[in-house]
């Protein structure tokens, strides 16, 4: 029986049924006779459900079917009844239908939990099999009684809103758990707690339920463990204890303020509104009527006429806020009823306090005057402390802001005085003498000028925080408190001062305003107050005249500034009215009181000439030899006209060759003198020469001097001929120039130091600027020598002549660089092979210091010239290529294998040695070497040297085995040099693909060559006669031996061998194969080589007829070395055929 069955029982009408063999010993069966056995067995789950049945055997050959060959003998793939088949064995399946039998037990971890705890159903859903069940869904809906919390599902997923567990496929065997934790509700509710789980849908037949019918499919009303009821639904119940309680939650602007201070409240002037809310909660299992909830402070809140198990109810109330701290009870009272609303037992009762602490922020201020003349400054005091408020809040970030004031007012900063007991920073409840109110203020004094009526607006800030005193805590209560103050002030101008005077042009520098003097108009005069701070400005009027009015009484000082073309006479000289006050341009302090008009405030002033003197230069970065042309300009700034000036400029060591000289100059030595020039006010005078740039060098200066050195007039600001060296005065002036010097540095790499011969190398010329000038014009030239060839690739505009690279018209930046590049290709070492390649800037238009282009003398010593050079290593490239004669020879014949290895190069390859071991497909014969010498017993060519484009040839002659492996491979396994593409001795089949035979993917000095040998075979037959001379009527015995003499194995191969009518056929034996004495057709089959057969047959010696037996070969698959088969015995036709040896054999 196949797996899909288990045995149960069998009845046979003939012989014995082993059930654990399956074997059915029938014994004899006479022809038309039947024999019948009955085998039943239970259908299994799963397994294999075709039972077969065959004969395995018979003494007898059966006329179409073979015993133990296999039912389905036509490999059609039927079995059950096919025609096709041997009528010996047949089959027979069935085609089961699933089933199952699915168990469900539900189950409480805790059956008399309290109302409002937490319970734990676990479902177990088990497939009792045998079939697997598809398409499981179970339904669980948690009743009324319980709040869902949630679920753990070993396999399948929950919906806590259906109750629907999607539990998918359930193997026989298997089981499945489902837990729901969920809470206890109060409910007097029937069957409120009664948990009913059940399977509600599979795809397969359960034994002994039906889905989706029910839990109490027995109707006895009994749910939970019901041995009666189908075992695909269970039932868990609790019992809950019937108590009656009540709760309540108070809470004050929505916090739960059982502890002082409770929630913070802010309480501004205009009053707020503080929220309480009462919610109360049916905590017990039963109802509860006439629910009443009282405030001690407020009085009655709320009346609920029933409130169920459960269940909550919600009232509010809302009353005026207070300052300081406010505490009231919430309670409650309740009648408990039962299912029926009768009342019974005592009223329960609950209560909860509740507290909120009322604050605000209070700001008072005061001006030292309310009343002032437009200017004056008036100083204000602020004091803000903290209105109601509890021990442990503070205000915190106070701030005052003025609306005259551009910034706010903090603690400690510039106008915090003081108030801050404990000196944290904060405004603390801190009731020292016991009035309920903080004593802590924080105080800040601040002065702020007017000049306008002005109502002067204070609002302070800040942020309520509480610091439990027990635990210092500290809570940000999120509530920011503010508060204003006013205070007006009145400006009146009859509280002002004013003074002034007169600025006038002493023209005799006496000090004092002589009569006919006139004023100066258009001067301007500054009012500093009387720590010389900038308070206002004015300029004189034509006649001289300025005033100052409407000022705040103090202490003030005029300041004069000094007009264009003037200069400040004598002050404080005589009378105070008529002489001049001014002193450094200020007079001193002038005290003020208010209505006071001080115009005694004098000053006088002279004219003069300002001379200035600028030198220029028309190129200031020149190349040394250019001839540069200096400017020197005197400029007359008035206020008077100059005369008799006087102008010397000496020329220093880094210019020669003055010429040019304008303006009647003078040369002595190496100073240029002008004199009696005359310049008008506003006016000027240029003076110009020429001269060369002198080479740089230790001590040579290019900082040119000029000066003025005389003057009729007096200059406020310098002083004639007194340069110290520093041209500080505006009368002296210099000119410099820094003559272009560029200092080039030239690095040459390469990027390979040791490169392959043959690679291609880049060089890279980088010519660095070092300055202090750009280099323009600038040329390099670049000696490749003769170690390189195939220069490409020029970067930068470089030309190639011959093996010089040349780049010119180059500029580079101060402190730039550029970069030139080029490739080259290595050339093979040799004699008079040269690797150093040159380069060096060969002009360039600006001096260098320390370099002189286009001299290098070979040995590179200066900076703008370089060398790099390589030492190349040798590279070559072998290649070998193997090939064979003949691809398809013969066994025993001979081939020849020619390998071809070639040096691509492009160096010299030395140490060459090749490995070429004969396979054991064949025999070695002889072997020919166009160079070195060949080893056949290791296989080993040692090659030696190996010129660039040079090829040798090895070639070997080998018999072909019969059998063995045919591939012969070649490779290089040595040579002193690297070859570009191969490693050696690495294999042939590099890349591992299994192909060898002219692979491109394998590396080139390997390669294999395999040969298919055709199959050669020698059959020779003898045949012998045990008694050549017989009595008819007797029995003869002839023998035929046949041997394989090889080389390869012979198939397919018969012999005839057929009785002539002398003979009548008795039997025969054969040591291979089986002989049909009908057709006289021996079938031997395969023979190998060496292997020999033997055919006896056993004849009666007849009266008569031909007694000459003949036994050939008749065929064979493989060609006979010296025969043919099936071509007769006398094959050379001379009649004789018994042992003639010049038949084929």
């Amino acid at each position: 029986l196949p797996s899909g069955y288990t045995y149960v029982g069998h009845t046979a009408s003939d012989g014995t049924y082993n059930p654990g063999s399956g074997a059915w010993t029938v014994g004899a069966l006479a022809a038309g006779s039947s024999a019948t056995l009955t085998i039943t067995a239970t259908v299994r789950a799963t397994g294999n459900y075709m039972n077969l049945a065959q004969v395995t055997n018979a003494n007898q050959p059966d006329v179409d079917s073979t015993p133990n060959n296999g039912v389905d003998t036509d490999g059609d793939g039927n079995v059950v009844d096919d025609p096709g088949d041997e009528d010996d064995g047949d089959g027979q399946d069935v085609q089961p239908n699933a089933l199952v039998d699915l168990e469900l037990e539900k189950s409480v971890d805790n059956s008399t939990p309290n109302v409002g705890s937490n319970v734990t159903f676990t479902v177990v859903l088990t497939n009792q099999g045998p079939s697997t069940a598809t398409g499981v869904s179970v339904g669980d809906q948690l009743p009324s009684g319980y709040t869902y919390i949630s679920n753990t599902a070993s396999q399948g997923a929950y919906n806590s809103g259906t109750g629907a567990w999607n539990v998918g496929t359930l193997t026989a065997g298997q089981s499945v758990t489902l837990t729901i934790t969920a809470t206890v509700n109060a409910s007097v509710l029937p069957d409120a707690y009664l948990n009913l789980a059940e399977v509600t849908a599979q795809n397969e037949p359960d034994v002994d339920s039906n889905p989706n019918n029910g839990v109490d499919t027995d109707g006895d009303g009994n749910v939970v463990d019901d041995p009666g009821d189908e075992d695909d639904g269970d039932a868990a119940e609790v019992t809950v204890q019937l108590t009656a309680s009540v709760d309540i939650e108070k809470s004050t602007n929505g916090q739960d303020a059982d502890t002082a201070p409770g929630a913070i409240v802010a309480v501004p002037n205009g009053g707020a509104t503080v929220n309480w809310q009462y919610v109360v909660t049916n905590t017990g299992t039963v109802g509860l009527s006439n629910v009443v909830v009282t405030d001690n402070q407020e009085g009655i809140v709320c009346t609920i006429p029933f409130l169920a198990a459960g269940a909550s109810n919600t009232c509010n109330l809302s009353g005026p806020a207070q300052l300081g701290q406010y505490t009231n009870l919430a309670t409650v009272t309740g009648q408990p009823v039962d299912g029926n609303g009768t009342p019974f037992g005592n009223p329960v009762t609950d209560s909860d306090p509740s507290n909120y602490a009322g604050i605000f922020i209070n700001v008072e201020k005061v001006a030292d005057r309310t009343e002032i003349c437009a200017g004056e400054e008036v100083t204000f005091t602020l004091r803000v402390r903290m209105l109601g408020g509890v021990p442990g809040l503070q205000l915190r970030d106070v701030s005052v802001v003025d609306n005259n004031l551009a910034n706010m007012l903090m603690p400690y900063g510039q106008y915090w005085m003081g108030g801050d007991l404990n000196g944290n920073g904060h405004i603390d409840f801190i009731d020292n003498n016991n009035d309920g109110a903080s004593d802590e203020e924080f105080v800040w004094t601040y002065s702020l000028p007017y000049t306008q009526t002005t109502t002067n607006t204070a609002m302070d800030e800040a942020t309520v925080w509480y610091v439990d005193p027990n635990t210092n805590q500290e809570t940000n209560t999120g509530i920011v408190v503010m508060n204003t103050a006013d205070v007006t002030v009145t400006v009146n101008q009859n509280l002002c001062a004013s003074l002034g005077d007169f600025v006038w042009d002493d023209q005799d520098f006496d000090g004092v305003q002589d009569v006919g003097e006139p004023g100066i108009g258009g001067v301007t005069v500054n009012l500093l107050d009387g720590s010389g701070n900038f308070l206002q400005t004015t300029t004189t009027a034509p006649d001289g005249s300025y005033s100052f009015t409407d000022l705040v009484p103090g202490d003030y000082i005029v300041e004069f500034v000094t007009p264009g073309g003037y200069d400040a006479t004598t002050p404080n000289v005589g009378n105070d009215a008529l002489d001049s006050d001014a002193v450094g341009g200020q007079t001193g302090v002038i005290n003020l009181s208010a209505g006071e008009n001080d115009d005694t405030n004098d000053a006088g002033f002279y004219q003069l000439a300002d001379l200035e003197l600028i030198k220029l230069v028309n190129n200031s970065t020149p190349n040394v030899g250019d001839v540069v042309t200096f400017t020197i300009t005197v400029f007359n700034q008035g206020p008077q006209p100059a005369t008799g000036v006087a102008v010397e400029d000496v020329v220093p060591n880094g210019y020669s060759g003055v010429s040019n000289i304008t303006g009647g100059g003078v040369l002595s030595g190496s100073t240029i003198a002008w004199s009696g020039l005359n310049i008008a006010v506003g006016g000027s005078v240029s003076l110009t020469f020429d001269a060369t740039v002198n080479a740089l060098g230790a001590g040579v200066s290019y900082l040119n001097v000029a000066q003025v050195t005389a003057a009729d007039q007096f200059d406020p600001d310098s002083t004639p001929n007194n340069d110290d060296g520093d041209q500080s005065e505006d009368d002296e002036d210099n000119a410099t120039v820094t003559p272009e010097s560029a200092d080039l540095e030239l690095v040459k790499v390469v990027n390979d130091n040791a490169p392959n011969v043959g690679d291609v190398v880049t060089f890279t010329i980088t010519v660095t600027n070092q300055g202090p000038s750009s280099a323009t014009g600038v040329s390099v030239a670049d000696v490749v020598p003769n170690g390189y060839s195939g220069i490409a690739n020029i970067s930068g505009g470089g030309t190639l002549s011959g093996s010089t690279i040349t780049w010119s018209g180059l500029n580079i930046t101060a402190g730039g660089n550029i970069t030139l590049t080029f490739d080259a290709t290595v050339e093979d070492p040799g004699a008079g092979v040269n690797y150093l390649n040159v380069a060096q800037v060969t002009t360039a238009d600006q001096f260098d210091p320390d370099s002189t282009p286009n001299n290098d003398d070979g040995d590179q010593s200066e900076d703008d010239e370089d060398n790099e050079a390589v030492t190349p290593n040798a590279v070559v490239d072998l290649e070998l290529e193997k090939s064979v004669n003949n691809t398809t020879p013969q066994v025993g014949s001979n081939v020849a294998f020619t390998v071809v290895l070639t040096n691509q190069g492009p160096s010299t390859a030395t140490g060459v040695a090749v490995a070429d071991q004969l396979p054991s497909g064949y025999t070695y014969v002889s072997h020919t070497t166009s160079q070195g010498s060949y080893v056949s017993s290791t296989g080993a060519w040692t090659v030696g040297t190996l010129t660039a484009g040079q090829s040798v040839t090895l070639t070997l002659t080998a018999t072909v085995n019969a059998t063995g492996d045919y591939m012969n491979l070649a490779e290089v396994t040595a040579q002193n040099e690297p070859d570009v593409d191969s490693n050696p001795n690495n294999g042939v089949d590099t890349d591992g693909d299994g192909s060898v035979v002219d692979d491109p993917g394998d590396e080139d000095d390997g390669d294999g060559q395999d040969v298919t040998p055709g199959a050669l075979v020698d059959l020779e037959l003898d045949k012998t006669v045990d008694n050549p001379t017989p009595n008819v009527g007797s029995n003869v015995a002839f023998t035929v031996s046949l041997t394989n003499q090889g080389p390869s194995t012979a198939t397919g191969v018969t012999v005839g061998d057929q009785l002539p009518s002398g003979y009548a056929y008795v039997s025969s034996t054969a040591s291979q194969g089986s002989y049909n004495a009908g057709t006289g057709t021996w079938d031997v089959g395969t023979l190998a080589a060496g292997q020999s057969v033997t055919l006896t047959i056993t004849a009666t010696v007849n009266a008569s007829g031909n007694y000459v037996n003949l036994a050939e070969v008749l065929t064979q698959n493989e060609p006979d070395a010296d025969s043919n088969p099936g071509n007769g015995v006398d094959t050379d036709g001379d009649g004789d055929s018994t042992n003639d040896p010049g038949d084929e054999d």
